[in-house]
């Protein structure tokens, strides 16, 4: 399996450092690697690409370029979702299912799958831990929380003064951290307001 999966990401690389609009960008590197909750899945993302691998039969199950380029991307808590945030300032959701089934990754039918609302790119996504909510963070300097099921906007948070480069859900869901280029920032997610006061990030010296 191991020697499996390296020749996929071999083979990906590959095909990252061909491809014509990654070498327009000079960026022939794989970005972020996650695996699906379930553990039965790999996604691996670069500039515009995504490879999702399945661990347990060691078949790559999707290799696809995206013209729209492709920021973040995370599994769904129960593997069945992987959602990316994109440069085009919307964040799509993918039935993994379909993979398994071997037509690859679609967009979700019957849902609402391209979520619209920043003014800028998207940088970061993430579940909520019961899987009803999507963060995402923009260069736009907000967050904004979405009704997973009916892709409604249902709270945007607007405390970050920088670019919000990272977020996470605490593991009850009641609290989200975000953050920017050198600071920190706590919201509480039931009434959107920030509970913690920003926290100046800055290396140490020896």
């Amino acid at each position: 399996m191991k020697n499996r999966l390296c020749a996929i990401l071999l083979s990906f690389l590959m095909l990252v450092t061909l491809s014509t609009s990654c070498l327009a960008y000079g960026i022939w590197t794989i970005n972020e690697i996650k695996y699906s909750p379930d553990g039965k899945k790999l996604a691996i993302r670069s500039y515009n690409d995504i490879l999702l691998y399945d661990t347990q039969t060691d078949q790559e199950l999707e290799n696809f370029a995206s013209p729209i380029g492709i920021t973040s991307i995370t599994f769904s808590p129960d593997s069945k979702i992987l959602a990316t945030g994109n440069r085009d300032k919307t964040i799509r959701l993918w039935d993994t299912g379909d993979a398994d089934n071997g037509i690859g990754l679609r967009k979700l039918l019957g849902k609402v799958d391209v979520f619209k609302g920043h003014k800028d790119s998207v940088t970061s996504v993430a579940f909520s831990p019961d899987g009803k909510k999507l963060a995402s963070g923009s260069l736009d300097k907000t967050v904004r929380l979405w009704d997973v099921e009916t892709g409604k906007q249902l709270l945007t948070l607007k405390g970050q003064r920088e670019n919000v480069l990272c977020l996470a859900f605490s593991p009850d869901g009641n609290t989200i951290a975000l953050g920017g280029w050198n600071n920190l920032l706590l919201f509480d997610m039931n009434t959107g307001q920030e509970i913690q006061t920003s926290l100046s990030l800055q290396p140490k010296h020896n």
